[in-house]
């Protein structure tokens, strides 16, 4: 068995990058990172169950399980703020808890499942909504709809699959144009 030292330095280092990517809202880059320490996460859980399922002394210090605190920050970034501001799609997501659900604290990512799974039957609805009356205002869809909340909106205008125009103090809602086409 190796030493984890080198493994746990680049994590480091990757989880550095994504904090600061994240500051600067680079989501793309940002996805790319959490995607190495997505793989950087998985190859070193498999290796520690390999070898044992209390932990292991290294170089570098002590490794129990799946890495410890701070380990899932690839996963969290994916299965959260990636798949929310659109840099990686429902089914990724939904992939990556179920990943990080056999590494550790299981009931946490299947409700981020159930999150994920919730948000996307919402932003159906909202497109619905639109596609029944394009250029409703938001102001008042959100009074309307009360299980639609501005931020929903922003995002699912940020990941493209609404547009939102500024229309005086609020926004009309449409769909983009080669989703709202009918025949």
């Amino acid at each position: 068995m190796g030493d984890f030292g080198p493994i746990l330095n680049e994590h480091f280092r990757l989880n550095d990058e994504l904090d600061s990517l994240l500051r600067e809202h680079s989501h793309q880059a940002a996805a790319d990172v959490a995607r190495r320490l997505v793989e950087i996460a998985d190859q070193t859980y498999h290796e520690l169950v390999r070898v044992s399922t209390v932990g292991i002394r290294t170089e570098s210090g002590f490794i129990k399980r799946a890495g410890g605190p701070g380990f899932h920050a690839g996963y969290n970034y994916l299965c959260h703020t990636g798949y929310i501001v659109g840099v990686c799609g429902a089914e990724e997501a939904i992939a990556h808890c179920e990943q990080a659900g056999r590494q550790r604290w299981d009931g946490e990512w299947k409700q981020r499942i159930r999150d994920i799974k919730a948000h996307e039957k919402l932003i159906m609805t909202i497109k619905s909504i639109i596609n029944e009356t394009p250029g409703i205002i938001q102001s008042d869809m959100l009074k309307q709809y009360l299980d639609i909340d501005s931020l929903t909106l922003y995002y699912a205008a940020m990941r493209g699959e609404i547009v939102r125009i500024k229309k005086g103090r609020s926004y009309a809602l449409t769909l983009p144009t080669n989703e709202g086409e009918t025949e």
